[in-house]
């Protein structure tokens, strides 16, 4: 993984996603060039403040905003206010563990369609990321496959049907 500027190089588009971590979850934006993906940390939930987020759906959201830190707060405002005028290695330096991975370094990316997400797995030569989205299927493909055009896979997955087979056993 490089972290090294690129000459001419650009924010194409983003995603906020979520990824699971031993004591909650961690919010995080992936931001697409045109050579890599940038892995940028927004900040942390632990288990019971996700209890409270999912609990009361909305509410939880607007209660999000308070129990934030004041650091991630900034750090999540200018990365949704600038995102245009934003480098790539501002990108990286607005958080200590940011990161970069090249478009050549990603084997497989698998996206799963559910009615609520679209849960993202990629897979590198050496690493297996796991990600949740709640932003829209079609942008998210749209991303993945723009840049990745023969290592994306979409599945879609019926939780309706699911549902009924776990009833049915």
């Amino acid at each position: 993984m490089s972290d090294a500027t690129r000459p001419g190089e650009h924010v194409l588009g983003s995603i906020q996603v979520s990824a699971e971590i031993r004591a909650g979850s961690e919010t995080l934006k992936i931001f697409f060039t045109e050579s890599r993906l940038i892995i940028a940390h927004i900040g942390r939930r632990g288990m019971t403040d996700m209890a409270g987020l999912t609990l009361f759906g909305k509410l939880g959201a607007r209660f999000d905003g308070l129990v934030r830190s004041p650091k991630e707060s900034s750090r999540k405002r200018k990365m949704e206010e600038g995102e245009a005028e934003l480098k790539p290695e501002d990108i990286l330096h607005l958080h200590k563990d940011n990161f970069s991975v090249s478009y050549t370094e990603i084997v497989q990316v698998n996206l799963e369609r559910t009615p609520y997400s679209v849960e993202i797995m990629m897979l590198t030569g050496d690493d297996k990321y796991r990600f949740s989205t709640r932003e829209n299927s079609g942008k998210v493909l749209q991303l993945f496959r723009d840049q990745l055009p023969t290592r994306v896979e979409v599945r879609d997955r019926d939780l309706s049907r699911e549902k009924m087979l776990k009833h049915s056993r």
